[in-house]
């Protein structure tokens, strides 16, 4: 698990009595379901008006996310890609948190004066999957079973990123009635709102990726179709998901599937299913 936030993030930590960073006196805490309600005196700066109380709610997001993507050969874990992509996902979310809080609309308008008319604040803690399902079930497991004060409740989470890491994950948060935002996940398995009532995503599903690709294919007259997939679960579902729909978008489309293993592929392995889409001698990949 990566340290606690900095204090522009870490607010009130269910004590009563905790000093609220930029705030001259004590602020009483509590818990409404998993919002921490931190009450507080405000003082206007003239002084002129005394203080009044303040009330605000502050939500903490767990961000579960792979920041370690090598293994001990220096090979990128589960294909992950070399660059720093999940840092720098990391820190847009931060960015948009802090935002959101001082209603700074410099990006986005619409938020412009938020602070000032919503009592609501956000802050994040962040774990590390290693683009782990087993790792990333441990840890959402544990952290669904904090109950000292000083370890903050999650009211929602951001992750994870594959879909064989986030379908886990999912069951877990969904049984615990927490909302769960995938930015990277698109099985279509995802898309049971009865096993997954409260996941939502930043992506369309497969389906949603596969569906205009065929029309696009049939608009095209393309009827021959070469596919090169990792022998994931990914990979495997999406051209599951190709084929039958290809049966109602685009009945004329012959298919040829070549597969690299998705763990230690050798040169041997892509150059193997290369040979298979050149045997095909299809024109369209």
């Amino acid at each position: 698990m990566f340290p606690r936030p900095s204090s522009a993030f870490a607010y009130c930590n269910g004590h009563d009595g905790v000093v609220i960073p930029g705030r001259s006196k004590e602020a009483k805490s509590s818990r409404r379901g998993l919002v921490d309600l931190v009450t507080t005196n405000k003082t206007f700066l003239d002084g002129a008006l005394g203080e009044q109380q303040e009330q605000l709610g502050f939500c903490h997001i767990g961000l579960v996310i792979p920041f370690t993507i090598l293994t001990d050969k220096g090979r990128a874990r589960c294909n992950c890609p070399f660059e720093d992509v999940f840092t720098g996902g990391m820190a847009a979310v931060h960015l948009a948190m802090d935002m959101l809080n001082k209603g700074d609309g410099s990006v986005v308008p619409e938020i412009e004066g938020l602070n000032e008319r919503c009592p609501i604040r956000f802050t994040a803690e962040s774990f590390d999957s290693t683009a782990s399902a087993a790792l990333t079930v441990q840890t959402v497991t544990d952290v669904l079973r904090r109950t000292t004060p000083e370890e903050r409740e999650i009211c929602a989470f951001l992750g994870a990123t594959r879909s064989p890491v986030t379908l886990p994950m999912a069951i877990l948060t969904s049984l615990a009635n927490r909302p769960q935002l995938t930015p990277w996940s698109v099985s279509s398995q995802l898309d049971d709102r009865v096993t997954f009532p409260l996941l939502g995503r930043l992506i369309t599903s497969e389906l949603g990726l596969v569906v205009p690709f065929l029309l696009y294919l049939r608009q095209k007259n393309v009827n021959h179709l070469g596919v090169i997939i990792f022998n994931n679960s990914y990979g495997k579902a999406y051209v599951e998901s190709l084929l039958q729909q290809a049966e109602t978008h685009h009945p004329d489309l012959s298919v040829v599937v070549a597969e690299i293993p998705f763990a230690e592929g050798t040169d041997e392995d892509y150059e193997s299913a290369v040979d298979t889409l050149v045997r095909s001698q299809f024109r369209w990949f």
